[in-house]
């Protein structure tokens, strides 16, 4: 959506504006917006380009939110990015029972981040830090399923019209606990001139993982880097790749000369998800500490969750820049 008039709030929360923490550069050209109360999610990053005003991601209200949290903005995953097979795990031999969080109660995934509130620490006029500590935070449910003693902190903030987010985990308990970090921005086309399907995803990687139902199979198979082909709206996309290299980046290019959005992988990221799911247009890249469905593969194996070390902490952080697009060959 394309606005001359400087955005007020991302499309949707024009009534909710109490929930939103507004994020704005030194330069006025670029707006994010955090909603603490839902689970930390990033509703709205928006840039200012020679048209006007550009919302980059595919956001919704507050009611659309909640009743799909992983579906708009950027959720934070954590402590299980991806499923976690019939809700149940075990951990260093004991089994834990998890609250189903996908509608209609039809299993679990993504952790608890993104369905609990946290909390403001810091904010400044381009810097928004927010807290969550699983001893504090959790509902009895989602605490008997994860009763490890670990604090979450996401950082947000605009260095010139780039958006950065850092998020940290911290074991705090006295016991080894299972923690994966990820983050799922989802853009949208529109914000780069097209539908979904003619956009070019440029993805790093030298190894694709192979999937079944979501869930790494142990299997890998060689790829290269280039454009990954994104369906249209109704059908569904799912490529996960690891072996990144220093520093990586993806890419999503919109038609010749519209403009693309770049995702670099600053800190921590062992794993990319690209997403196109079939009930919306947008189109996720998904930067994760771990494979995806980690818990739920078995002890031993390559993919399985890692543990994080009394005291230790693991970090994800990543940029998402908006630039010009391509001419054509």
């Amino acid at each position: 959506m394309l606005a001359t008039a400087t955005p007020v709030t991302p499309p949707g929360w024009e009534e909710a504006t109490g929930d939103l923490v507004r994020l704005v550069n030194r330069s006025g050209a670029a707006l994010a917006w955090l909603a603490p109360r839902y689970g930390a999610n990033l509703v709205g990053y928006a840039v200012r380009r020679p048209a006007g005003w550009q919302q980059v991601l595919y956001a919704a209200g507050p009611q659309a939110l909640a009743a799909r949290p992983t579906r708009y903005g950027c959720p934070v995953l954590c402590p299980f990015p991806g499923f976690v097979t019939g809700a149940r795990y075990t951990w260093q031999g004991h089994g834990y029972t998890l609250p189903p969080n996908l509608p209609g109660g039809r299993g679990y995934a993504h952790g608890f981040a993104h369905t609990h509130s946290w909390r403001m620490t810091q904010s400044s006029v381009d810097t928004v830090t927010a807290e969550l500590a699983t001893m504090t935070d959790l509902t009895p449910a989602a605490w008997a399923g994860y009763p490890f003693v670990l604090r979450l902190r996401l950082t947000a903030r605009l260095v010139g019209q780039a958006l950065v987010l850092e998020l940290e985990a911290t074991n705090e308990g006295d016991s080894a606990a299972p923690v994966g970090l990820g983050l799922h921005p989802y853009f949208d086309p529109a914000a780069l001139g097209g539908t979904r399907e003619q956009l070019r995803a440029c993805l790093p990687g030298q190894t694709e993982r192979v999937l079944d139902d979501a869930l790494p199979t142990g299997t890998t198979r060689p790829t290269t880097v280039g454009a990954v082909p994104l369906p249209p709206a109704g059908q569904t996309a799912l490529v996960a790749r690891t072996d990144l290299g220093a520093r990586p980046a993806a890419v999503l290019r919109g038609p010749a000369g519209a403009g693309s959005v770049t995702l670099t992988l600053e800190e921590g990221c062992r794993e990319l998800m690209l997403y196109a799911p079939a009930e919306q247009p947008s189109v996720a890249l998904e930067p994760l500490s771990c494979a995806l469905s980690a818990i739920s593969r078995q002890a031993g194996a390559p993919e399985r969750l890692a543990a994080l070390r009394p005291g230790g902490q693991r970090r994800l952080a990543v940029t998402i820049a908006i630039g010009p697009g391509e001419e054509e060959d």
